[in-house]
């Protein structure tokens, strides 16, 4: 059973989208893939994994000679793409990246701000699917910190979702506050839809790489992790 509405493409996408945080993430996401994918990105590809409005696409599009192609679900981002000039000559595929095997293999993979909403079963796969398909797979997604019980791990959880919606307030975006507040009350009820939202600390991420012999080479914190009880992050790997 589902508790959570699905959450269609908007506005708020754009608006979520210039928080430092993501910012940091952004960054965070074109060093590591500089580090690995290497200078000059001429001809190279890139694959932009449940695409969204396009975020991740707009942020390669600004490396030299990259071939970008995209994937999602939802058909919602199909007319996202088509109505937004900045996205021309990026090939958008109708692809559930979970249940399908990716028909050609790329240089990278960039998944950011999809892992939380894969159902913990399937994490494992998806991963390796990704990892069979890309030599470099960078994961960015938000979290919360590691606990050791229940009774920790909703208290991060009541932290960083209140640091959330205290910011999405702060900014105006009352839609997202209160989309937040119905995740922070299924948290606390121990309801968790985690086909829908269900964030989990990186250490879970490095535990579902490990049941398919998967092991990133770097892991990125990014945000108030000890303050706030949560943060973003960013998992790269790399095939020998």
């Amino acid at each position: 059973m589902h508790y959570y509405e699905y959450t269609i493409i908007d506005a708020d996408d754009q608006t979520i989208a210039s928080h430092p945080l993501i910012d940091a993430c952004n960054g965070s996401i074109a060093y590591r893939l500089l580090e690995h994918l290497g200078m000059p990105c001429e001809g190279k590809t890139v694959l932009d994994v449940g695409a969204g409005t396009g975020q991740v696409s707009r942020l390669l599009k600004g490396f030299p000679g990259l071939i970008i192609e995209a994937c999602d679900i939802d058909p919602e981002a199909k007319k996202y793409f088509l109505a937004n000039p900045e996205l021309n000559g990026v090939r958008l595929l109708r692809l559930d990246i979970v249940e399908e095997v990716i028909s050609k293999n790329y240089d990278a993979a960039i998944c950011r701000g999809v892992y939380h909403h894969i159902p913990k079963a399937k994490r494992p796969r998806f991963l390796k699917n990704l990892c069979d398909h890309a030599r470099i797979v960078i994961i960015a997604d938000e979290g919360i910190r590691e606990y050791s019980n229940e009774t920790e791990r909703v208290r991060n959880c009541e932290n960083w979702y209140g640091y959330v919606i205290g910011e999405a307030k702060r900014r105006g975006l009352d839609r997202l506050a209160e989309i937040e507040s119905n995740f922070l009350a299924h948290e606390r009820l121990a309801t968790a839809d985690d086909g829908g939202d269900f964030k989990e600390s990186p250490s879970h991420l490095i535990d579902d790489a490990k049941q398919v012999g998967l092991s990133p080479v770097s892991m990125d914190r990014l945000g108030p992790w000890v303050e706030k009880g949560g943060g973003f992050f960013t998992a790269t790997f790399v095939s020998k």
